[in-house]
C-alpha cells in the first residue's frame, strides 16, 4: 500500500473532549500525526478502517505507519506491548499499545 514504510498494528484510545482531546472526529482514512514513544517523536499515518469515523472518547484497533527513513533510532523501541501518545502539537490527543508489528 504504503512505499518505504513501516507498519504496526495498535489499540488507540483517542481522549476525549474533557480529558484535553480533539474536538472533531477523526474521518481521515489516511490521518497523519505524531507519535511519542520513549524519548522520540516521529510522524506517522494511521490507516483505520475504510468508512470508520472516530469520536473522541473511543478506542480502535488501527494501524500505524512510520517512513522508513525514520526507523534507524527507534526500532528498539517499536516492541509488541510498548506504550505511546498521539499529539497534534502539545496536546494530547490519544493513547496507545503496539499489538504486532514487522518490524
Amino acid at each position: 500500500m504504503m512505499e518505504n514504510f513501516k507498519k504496526f498494528k495498535a489499540d488507540i484510545y483517542f481522549t476525549s473532549t474533557e480529558e484535553g482531546g480533539k474536538k472533531m472526529p477523526i474521518k481521515n482514512k489516511d490521518y497523519r500525526t505524531v507519535i511519542e514513544i520513549g524519548d522520540k517523536n516521529m510522524d506517522v499515518i494511521l490507516v483505520p478502517e475504510e468508512g470508520d469515523i472516530i469520536y473522541p472518547g473511543e478506542s480502535r484497533i488501527i494501524e500505524v505507519f512510520i517512513h522508513v527513513r525514520s526507523l534507524a533510532p527507534i526500532e528498539h523501541l517499536m516492541l509488541i506491548g510498548a506504550l505511546f501518545l498521539l499529539r497534534e502539537g502539545a496536546k494530547i490527543i490519544g493513547k496507545g499499545i503496539i499489538l504486532d508489528t514487522d518490524f
